[in-house]
């Protein structure tokens, strides 16, 4: 799966996107929201799971960090 994210000015109810040609002849969703009105972005565990899962040790030290694969 592909994704192309796209925010623009509207000046009035039309958006014309051009996408990458990989896009060509797949469907595509399209989702349009307005990002004016929107609260700042908390992060944490969506409210259904929050408090369900508990740490128990250090996790960082359980696995050596040569065994993480980061750049």
């Amino acid at each position: 799966m592909e994704m192309e994210r796209v925010i623009v000015e509207l000046a009035g109810r039309q958006v014309v996107l051009d996408l990458p040609a990989s896009f060509e002849n797949h469907r595509v969703e399209i989702i349009a929201r307005t990002l004016d009105d929107e609260p700042p972005s908390t992060r944490g565990p969506h409210p259904s799971i929050a408090g369900k899962v508990k740490t128990h040790g250090d996790i960082f030290d359980s696995v050596p960090e040569g065994d993480w694969e980061l750049p």
